[in-house]
């Protein structure tokens, strides 16, 4: 189903019909709502899986002067309502889980809990995040200039070193879903939505007053280390660890990612 308005196109898929209890999925930068066809088939719910715009079927509109993490949140709401979501549970994975806590932050009443799989709040540091700022606008550059070499060196990145040999066929896809983005449109959702422009959602991540369970690769030393600090600032925190997994811990060992969900409680 889609939702438009004055900036934005934002698509989403459902694989069963809507109940009270659905889950919401977010995926991260470069793939769309297919980052999810190998889990969301297995996990125990009435599943939505949202493109986030730039990605897949949901579009920046063109003359788009500006958009960020509120328009993120609004259009997000305005999907659940069509939906006729009350309340939803959200699992985003990075750039996706940045997002969720966005619109919890945002409708903190709408959600239920959040899960959060390989997903930092933000950066603090003011010099850092000009930094940020600065090297997430070099990747749009990137993408611009050549996005199959963009693609080659993004999938080669350390985080994702172990993918291809323990998941051929959902690197395969993965891979697949990167090529096939618009890069234009790519371009726009790293500079609009990109680490450099999100807030760190601290003070309004401390008072969330719902379940919210961390999913972290048990080889992943640098997100490792951001769960333990989040652990901290919230009581309400929960982290599950997923063995022979990086960052994207869902294409490393699916079926342990998709036995954590279903083993959360709901």
């Amino acid at each position: 189903m889609y939702i438009k308005n004055s900036k934005t196109t934002l698509f989403a898929k459902c694989n069963k019909s809507i109940s009270d209890n659905p889950l919401l999925f977010i995926h991260g930068f470069t793939t769309d709502n297919s980052a999810w066809n190998r889990v969301t088939p297995f996990i125990e719910r009435n599943c939505i899986a949202v493109d986030i715009p730039g990605h897949g079927k949901s579009t920046f509109n063109e003359g788009l002067s500006g958009y960020n993490y509120k328009d993120w949140s609004i259009d997000l709401f305005l999907l659940l309502n069509q939906l006729g979501v009350k309340k939803i549970d959200i699992c985003g994975y990075s750039m996706g889980g940045r997002l969720a806590v966005a619109f919890a932050a945002e409708y903190p009443n709408m959600v239920k809990s959040l899960i959060l799989e390989s997903t930092r709040l933000g950066i603090e540091n003011k010099s850092k995040k000009r930094n940020r700022i600065k090297s997430d606008n070099k990747i749009a550059s990137e993408i611009l200039d050549d996005y199959i070499s963009f693609i080659n060196i993004w999938q080669g990145k350390e985080l994702f070193k172990n993918q291809k040999s323990r998941n051929l066929e959902g690197w395969g896809e993965q891979r697949e879903a990167r090529l096939s983005q618009n890069p234009e449109q790519l371009a726009l959702s790293i500079k609009c939505l990109g680490l450099g422009k999100m807030p760190t959602f601290i003070d309004e991540f401390i008072q969330f007053d719902f379940p919210i369970y961390l999913i972290n690769g048990q080889e992943d030393q640098q997100y490792l280390k951001i769960g333990k600090k989040i652990r901290y600032m919230n009581r309400n925190v929960f982290e599950y660890i997923i063995d022979n997994a990086g960052h994207n811990t869902h294409i490393d060992n699916p079926q342990m990612f998709v036995d954590t969900i279903n083993n959360i409680p709901v």
